[in-house]
This record gives structure tokens, sequence and C-alpha cells, in this order.
């Protein structure tokens, strides 16, 4: 299987396809999930004659979905007596539990950014700014600084000060999505053999898909993004891109896929068959019968429904 890891700033290639509306309850459950981006390509099939065997995996691809992510387009020096500097290209998570508008930044803790209220430096304070877009334009006016503490049984969070930038900030769209949401889409076929392997036999190909979640936080001992002292007593982010997740091509948790229905074939020399929009062929040589996929994808196969914020795989959801 050819595996295509893709750059931090790869353009993703649209594979989707529009699918039928969703049911209005559907809909409802996904209102809170964000706007899906096109899949981007991960591990393409491999078109190699595979022999045909029961229970045997014939072709398998794997794309990566996520919603909308957003990135700083320039570096930013959040005003005040915090002295932050985030360098362009920093990723911003939605503001969960607080305006569903604003974008955060990644928080500072001590020495790097100033906490107010001295009993309050505790080891889980910290600050973060977070970016508010006053007027739907898509550049963001307003900068919010949070102080709060992370290691208290219950997690505080306040806001300190607001202030309007002298220059709004924009934003440019995460290419890979909003790290938080991204996520490998396995799609597999596999060969169930009625009998001997042997001419006139009759291979059952099925359809089959599974997710994977990807792990949100770096390996121990890996580089990571944190904070530095800047020559100017500002505290810079280096910023520290993270490595690929591994694609994991056994141990999921695969389902079968009700709107990709079986196909069968009957064992000959050069006979062919089309599954899920792929074509096989089965071939005979000295060494035994072999079944080969004759494309590198299949069409296209995840669909997004409810506005792009559900997702539909051949009835899995």
């Amino acid at each position: 299987m050819r595996q295509r890891l893709p750059l931090a700033f790869a353009v993703p290639l649209l594979i989707g396809a529009a699918q039928p509306a969703a049911a209005p309850e559907a809909c409802d459950a996904a209102r809170e999930n964000g706007v899906h981006i096109a899949p981007i390509p991960i591990v393409d099939i491999a078109r190699d004659p595979i022999p045909i065997a029961d229970h045997m995996p014939v072709a398998h691809e794997v794309v990566q979905i996520a919603t909308k992510g957003w990135l700083l387009g320039s570096a930013l020096r959040v005003p005040g007596p915090e002295r932050l500097v985030y360098p362009a290209g920093t990723p911003l998570d939605p503001d969960h539990g607080g305006d569903p508008g604003r974008l955060c930044l990644p928080l500072a803790r001590p020495p790097f950014g100033l906490i107010p209220d001295p009993e309050r430096r505790g080891p889980g304070a910290y600050v973060q700014p977070c970016l508010a877009d006053m007027d739907g334009d898509a550049a963001y006016e307003r900068i919010d600084i949070f102080a709060g503490d992370s290691a208290m049984h219950v997690p505080t969070r306040r806001l300190i000060r607001s202030e309007t930038l002298a220059v709004p900030q924009s934003l440019i769209a995460d290419p890979l999505g909003l790290a938080a949401s991204r996520r490998y889409v396995h799609r597999e076929v596999t060969a169930y053999v009625d009998g001997p392997v042997a001419a006139g036999t009759i291979v059952r190909l099925r359809i089959a898909h599974a997710f994977q979640d990807q792990d949100r936080y770096d390996p121990a001992g890996a580089p990571a993004s944190s904070f530095v002292a800047g020559a100017d007593g500002t505290s810079v982010y280096r910023l520290v891109p993270r490595a690929p997740h591994p694609v994991s091509m056994t141990g999921n948790g695969y389902h079968g896929a009700a709107n990709d229905p079986d196909a069968t074939i009957v064992i000959a020399d050069g006979a062919e068959v089309m599954v899920g929009g792929l074509k096989f062929r089965i071939d005979h040589y000295s060494h035994g019968w072999t079944i080969e996929p004759q494309a590198t994808r299949f069409p296209p196969w995840v669909h997004y429904g409810c506005d792009g914020r559900s997702v539909e795989l051949g009835g899995l959801r």
C-alpha cells in the first residue's frame, strides 16, 4: 500500500461527493459539529496481484477527515503586560464552552505570561488570548485575555481584559483541518472464497469501513511547541509542526458498508467484477490464482450531510 503523508501545508484534494439530505433528527444531533473540509488521501490502493484466499484483504484505501481549522495569517503581539508573541501559522482552537465565534491561541503558563493575582499562580495557572470577529468580515478586531487554573478540582477560567487590536488579525485556513478533529477513515475490500481456490469457485467481495482516531498529544520525548524567552523581554511561542500520526492498517473496528452491496465473481482467467466502483481482475499464473484492483483509488466514497457537519460512509456514521 502506498502511503501519502500530507505536508504541513499540502493542499487537500476533494474526493467527497454530495449525499442525499440527511434526516432532520440526524442533523439536530450534528448541529454542534464543525463543518468538514475535503477528505485528504493518505494511503492509496496498491495495484498488486494478490493471491486469492478466504478472508483476504484485496484493496485498502485511507483518507483523513477533519473539520475546518484556522491558523494565524501573520505574527501577533498580544497587547498588554503578558508580552506574548505568536508566529504566523500558529493554530487556533474554538472556545469550547464560551463564545462559539471566538478562536483561542495556545495558553501560556509561568514563567511565560504574566499571571494576575500572585496567590493564584499555582502549577496549573495560565493565561490565554482569544480572538473575536466583531462584524463577521473574517478579520478579528478584538482580543480577549483569559486567566485560569487547569490543575484545580474544578478548573477555573475568567476574562481579565478585552482590547481592540490596532490592526485586525487575519487568519488562514489550516489545510489539514482542526487538529483535535482529525481522523483516518479506512475503506477495505475483503475476498471470501466459497470452496477451494480453483476455476469455477465463487469469490465474494465485501466492503467495510473503519474510523481511526489520532492521538491528541505528542509522544513522550517528541519535540513540542512551547514558549521561549524573547530578546526584548517577550515570551515567544516556538511552533514545532507535529509529525503525521501513523496509520494502523490492522486492528481497527470495521463495519460493513450497507450502501455498498457485495459483489461475486467466478474464478476464471481474465474475469472482472466491480465493487464499490472499483474494478478487480482475476488472472491465472503458474503459482496460482490472483486478484488485482485496477485503480489506486475508489470513486468518491466519503460523503458529507447536514451542510458538511455529518459524515456518511456506506451506512456507517
